[in-house]
């Protein structure tokens, strides 16, 4: 599998070991786990990604899994943070919710990054360790979890009835955000996604649908 070399130091000279910066390496590692899965990935493909040698990419990441791990981390950092941020400059959670979905449809069919949320794209993968697998359900509710809060905001100002079940409607919007990283991965463009967005939020002010 080819894979994209990351740019080597200036002025470096023949013989001399290959030098990375950390965080590049990072990106070019979330990318190709993104693309690829976890499974399918060796770390011989990695260190060709990365245009360094075996010992040199265990010495600075460790094992696959952690370096998968930190990956993902690195995605939540950059991309997810943007996708996965309640927006402050919103005073009504509907609106702020909106905000966070329509991000989401554009972000997860953005031609610049592999389809998806990288996160819900491995939280479907099988792995080989419970711990890989217990670690990547955490770091999903983490982010899912600003979605009930939002929901929770709703039912708090009164914008949502006071008989909403705030979990139900909660895990709703969730699903439908899962839902559009694969359809992303399907290869929906932002236009198909932002309907799937306008058409959940009709259900927002209609929680008695949802009991």
């Amino acid at each position: 599998m080819s894979g994209q070399e990351l740019p080597l130091a200036n002025n470096q000279r023949r013989g001399r070991p290959r030098e990375f910066d950390r965080t590049t390496a990072l990106e070019c590692a979330m990318r190709q786990f993104w693309q690829h899965g976890y499974e399918t990935l060796s770390m011989a493909d990695l260190t060709t990604c990365l245009g360094i040698n075996p010992p040199s990419l265990y010495a600075a990441f460790g094992s696959k899994q952690a370096f998968f791990l930190e990956a993902i981390d690195h995605y939540l950092a950059t991309r997810g943070a943007y996708v996965y941020a309640v927006p402050s400059d919103q005073s009504s959670p509907r609106a702020m919710l909106t905000q966070l979905l329509q991000r989401a449809a554009e972000a997860f069919s953005d031609a610049a990054y592999p389809a998806g949320c990288f996160v819900l794209a491995s939280i479907a993968t099988t792995y080989d360790s419970h711990e890989i697998e217990q670690a990547i359900v955490d770091r999903c509710q983490q982010h899912m979890s600003k979605i009930n809060e939002l929901v929770d905001l709703g039912v708090q100002t009164g914008e949502l009835p006071a008989t909403t079940n705030p979990d139900e409607l909660a895990q709703f919007f969730i699903c439908v955000l899962q839902g559009m990283s694969l359809q992303a991965r399907l290869g929906a463009s932002t236009n198909q996604l932002q309907a799937i967005v306008a058409n959940a939020l009709q259900l927002w002010p209609q929680t008695m649908r949802l009991r």
